[in-house]
């Protein structure tokens, strides 16, 4: 199943194939005419350029999650994105790819006459936020907080710190975040009681 580092294996279409360059974490794909490209993304447009059946075509698509590549309920039908360390890329259901700019634009040019498609891309922008938020390195979890919650230092003094649900909700006290978890409804009593006990690090008895 292996030829010069080529393998196949659920991350492509049957009759794909894929090999990693030693070294980094680049992955090139080949197609079933041993045509090679440089990812999943390129060889979809090639695809789409050479006419390939949708189905091929959707079957490629639903590969693209192993390059990072996810799905946003509030974006429009068939979109995708991809969030980078310093950017952020749309996937339109043309196989267009748009930087967050382009794709404002192109919503706009889409949703003349109504808003709903406006807000529902404003909504799916402060989604993909708070995944931002969450990944991002400079929050650690905290183990004074329920699981998966996080804490980070204030950038400028160092002293302040904030706090950030699983969800990415951010709070500036632990006493909102307490009000928070109280009021959502579907929080684990555990985590409730988890938090109340952490308050004793911002001096509540």
């Amino acid at each position: 199943n292996t030829q010069d580092g080529w393998q196949q294996d659920e991350t492509v279409p049957e009759g794909w194939k894929v090999k990693t360059i030693k070294g980094t974490n680049k992955t090139l794909v080949m197609d079933p005419y041993e045509k090679v490209f440089n990812n999943r993304r390129t060889a979809l447009k090639h695809m789409r350029n050479e006419n390939y059946s949708s189905f091929d075509r959707a079957e490629m698509r639903l590969k693209l999650r192993f390059e990072g590549w996810e799905i946003n309920q509030f974006l429009p039908q068939g979109w995708k994105y991809k969030l980078y360390s310093d950017k952020l890329e749309f996937l339109t259901a043309n196989d267009e790819v748009l930087n967050s700019s382009t794709a404002y634009k192109h919503i706009l040019g889409s949703y003349e006459s109504s808003d709903a498609g406006i807000n529902q891309f404003k909504l799916a922008m402060q989604l993909i936020d708070k995944i931002k938020l969450v990944n991002s390195k400079e929050w650690v979890l905290d183990e004074t907080l329920p699981s998966g919650w996080k804490s980070r230092y204030n950038r400028n003094n160092g002293k302040k710190i904030f706090f950030l649900s699983p969800d990415g909700n951010q709070f500036t006290t632990r006493v909102k975040a307490l009000q928070y978890l109280v009021e959502c409804g579907s929080c684990a009593p555990g985590d409730i009681m988890k938090m109340i006990d952490s308050l004793a690090h911002e001096n509540w008895k």
